[in-house]
């Protein structure tokens, strides 16, 4: 049971790349991985699920991490991961409105862009773009 969040914890602990982007995925599938593997016994996993969204709800869920997420060309063009996340464009938001200042053209110039990214236009749909969505660590 403890394997999928130890994955989690040497993903946030390790160098190799920057975990932001990441960590709002591999949250939910290490509580998803757990729920697979005790689907029958599902009685024996819940208070680990009910421990993990506590602790998740409470202290390690920030809009930041939702925001990371969003921005993630890796999920951003996977429609499944997306479809499960759509709440993630609220952290998004929150956190466009709370760093704009209250600068209204700077919010509107953000979400035109947030549109052309998320509808993989301009550069965004360059042919070297969509080959490293998966390769690059966002934020390169």
């Amino acid at each position: 049971m403890s394997e999928p969040l130890v994955r989690v914890l040497r993903m946030v602990d390790g160098d190799d790349r920057p975990s932001m982007g990441y960590l709002y995925d591999v949250i939910h599938h290490a509580k998803d991985e757990m729920m697979r593997r005790f689907q029958k016994r599902k009685a024996r996993v819940k208070p680990f699920i009910d421990i993990i969204n506590n602790r998740w709800d409470g202290q390690l869920y920030r809009n930041l991490y939702a925001t990371a997420f969003w921005l993630n060309p890796q999920f951003q063009y996977d429609a499944n991961i997306m479809n499960k996340h759509m709440s993630t464009i609220y952290g998004l938001l929150d956190v466009l409105e709370k760093y704009a200042h209250g600068n209204l053209p700077l919010q509107s110039k953000i979400t035109s862009e947030m549109k052309l990214f998320r509808n993989a236009e301009h550069d965004f749909g360059r042919a070297s773009a969509i080959n490293n969505r998966t390769l690059m660590p966002p934020g390169i």
